[in-house]
């Protein structure tokens, strides 16, 4: 957390609010920072949180896929895809963008291995 500069301005619009707890400065019996103004998050803070966001979000998501694949493919990937976005309420990522999501994950961890043929 750090103090608000005079470039950053307050936007509501694509902004996810987090409630941020009070923190001592200094010594344990300092004064308390008022979290009206030091609640700012510099950039560095901002792409911090979201690659956490991001990171949460993606194991969730490939947790579900990998599931089902466990259990033998009970549902299409698409259904498993459209209860996550039911779940999580999304609307600004498609199902498509989430199925090659997981389709890119899963070649990281499972490459494909091609053939050797041997010749005699």
């Amino acid at each position: 957390m750090a103090k608000p500069t005079d470039k950053s301005r307050p936007s509501d619009e694509g902004n996810l609010r987090i409630a941020l707890p009070c923190r001592r400065s200094g010594s344990p019996e300092g004064p308390w920072k008022d979290p009206a103004y030091y609640n700012h998050i510099p950039q560095a803070g901002v792409r911090e949180v979201e690659a956490c966001i991001r990171l949460q979000f993606n194991f969730e998501l490939h947790r579900a896929l990998l599931e089902n694949e466990e259990f033998g493919h009970e549902r299409r990937n698409l259904d498993v895809i459209y209860e996550f976005i039911r779940t999580y309420n999304l609307r600004s990522i498609s199902s498509d963008a989430l199925l090659k999501n997981y389709y890119r994950y899963r070649s990281r961890i499972r490459p494909k291995r091609t053939r050797g043929y041997k010749r005699k």
